[in-house]
């Protein structure tokens, strides 16, 4: 099965490099541009459905992406596809180190109010496996998060082999193509 997954457009949150999670904000001038030139790329490649994060910069991607369509896709939300709930961290800007520490599989840290990775990749996982089974001959466009894309990406790859997540995601609006 083959899924395109493409992170939403950019956010004032994104510019000032602050922890996103769960808050529920729209895109900026910069990420409608974004989605207006991804939307371009994806108009004449043909998918079945698009699959959403139901928050609202996921939803205006997808929204976006579909308004160029000759043919507008069902589109589908599934909380599972929103962004790692990052509890007492969200809103705040990290530094290098506490970034680390917040994607690594292999040191599992509880976030105060917040969802443990390893909780996190099984809900992503579990995502990815229904899919598999439900959409099998189907084409599929993903509209999600950075948090999301790096799992996808690690579930594809194989979590067993990875320690952390953090270099497995994606840019605003930049698209990768899987087969699962």
């Amino acid at each position: 099965m083959e899924i395109y997954v493409i992170r939403h457009g950019e956010t004032d949150f994104n510019v000032r490099k602050l922890m996103l999670s769960r808050q529920d904000v729209s895109l900026n001038k910069t990420g409608e541009e974004q989605v207006k030139e991804a939307a371009t790329k994806l108009k004449d490649i043909h998918f079945d459905m698009i699959i959403s994060s139901p928050l609202k910069r996921t939803l205006q991607t997808s929204m976006g992406i579909n308004k160029v369509r000759e043919e507008e896709l069902e589109l589908v939300l599934d909380a599972r596809l929103m962004e790692r709930d990052a509890g007492a961290l969200s809103g705040k800007s990290l530094d290098l180190k506490l970034f680390s520490d917040y994607w690594s599989i292999k040191k599992n840290k509880k976030i105060e109010n917040g969802e443990r990775i390893g909780d996190f990749l099984f809900r992503v996982y579990s995502f990815l496996e229904e899919i598999k089974i439900k959409y099998k001959d189907k084409k599929i466009l993903i509209v999600t998060h950075n948090g999301v894309c790096r799992a996808i990406n690690a579930c594809v790859k194989g979590i067993e082999k990875i320690e952390d997540i953090k270099d497995l995601g994606q840019k605003n609006c930049e698209i990768k193509v899987f087969n699962i």
